[in-house]
């Protein structure tokens, strides 16, 4: 069965090797609207809240395809998102979702549309444990579409660092925060929502850091817009835990910045999550891409984490 690069779905499978069937329509997991508080300062959709949406339609897609009802839902703690056109305040979105076979198993995709006018907004690539996905009969398997694979990221496993060594190689403490109930699902744990929300925060810090503060962003009329972004979550992080995020810049194009956080529970000084993110400059007044200045892409290499 292939992928022919639209929403929609292709040649009929009946069933792949491992007898799953493959059915040849994704499901829908999310309808929702961009709400004005969703929105960031760039009067678009802040990064967290396309998470906040993918979780809720991991969670259809598993009651939708046929997951036992008396059985735990699968926890998925990685998820590569890329982000594909700008979503703003009262445009509609719509999310299908279904499996995809990869080199180690499965992987759950999202692809979330702009319902109106049918563009691809973001698409979010979930790799499964072993074994999630093959006793899931309403699943449909299918082609992994290449605009949700990861590009600009690695694939590969989180990035880790203990606090020591994050300091030595130029990461600065960039957010300091205590997990609250509000941050947390149903069973107590951090939500990937949450962590995105407190990277996306720590982010302002970072762009202090490096010398692109908020004055200089508004008298040159830039804007900064996240690409591709990726998180994992290693540790089961829990109300009450006080946490520390690490950032540092990791990596810089003509267009485009990389940055990459370590989170970590204060109690422990253990590494609890990893995120990583690669953000666009764009011209606020056009809202298309921008080249860097070139003093500060030499601004940029100066600030490098090693």
């Amino acid at each position: 069965m292939r992928w022919n690069g639209s929403k929609h779905l292709l040649a009929p499978v009946e069933q792949d090797r491992s007898g799953i069937a493959a059915l040849t329509q994704e499901i829908e997991t999310s309808r929702r609207f961009v709400n004005t508080w969703e929105c960031d300062e760039n009067a678009h959709l802040n990064v967290q809240f396309y998470y906040l949406h993918f979780e809720d339609a991991h969670i259809h897609f598993w009651l939708e395809a046929g997951w036992p009802r008396s059985q735990k839902l699968p926890e998925i703690r990685s998820h590569h998102v890329r982000f594909h056109a700008e979503l703003r305040v009262g445009d509609l979105t719509v999310i299908r979702s279904h499996l995809a076979r990869t080199e180690n198993g499965f992987a759950l995709c999202h692809l979330m549309y702009n319902t109106e006018t049918e563009a691809l907004s973001a698409t979010c690539w979930c790799p499964l444990d072993d074994g999630v996905g093959e006793t899931v009969p309403g699943a449909p398997v299918l082609d992994p579409p290449d605009t949700a694979l990861p590009r600009s990221l690695s694939a590969g496993p989180a990035q880790r660092a203990t606090r020591p060594d994050a300091t030595k190689a130029g990461f600065f403490p960039s957010f300091r925060t205590v997990l609250k109930s509000s941050d947390c699902r149903a069973t107590g744990t951090a939500t990937t929502k949450s962590l995105i929300g407190f990277q996306s925060d720590a982010a302002g810090h970072l762009w202090n850091h490096i010398g692109l503060n908020k004055t200089w962003l508004e008298d040159n009329q830039f804007g900064r817009v996240a690409i591709e972004s990726r998180i994992s979550i290693l540790a089961d992080i829990r109300e009450g835990t006080p946490l520390l995020i690490m950032s540092g810049l990791v990596g810089f194009a003509a267009k485009t910045i990389s940055f990459r956080h370590h989170i970590y529970d204060v109690t422990t000084d253990a590494q609890v999550a990893a995120g990583e993110i690669t953000g666009l400059a764009i011209d606020l007044r056009a809202r298309r891409t921008s080249p860097w200045p070139r003093d500060i892409l030499e601004l940029f290499k100066s600030r490098l984490v090693k």
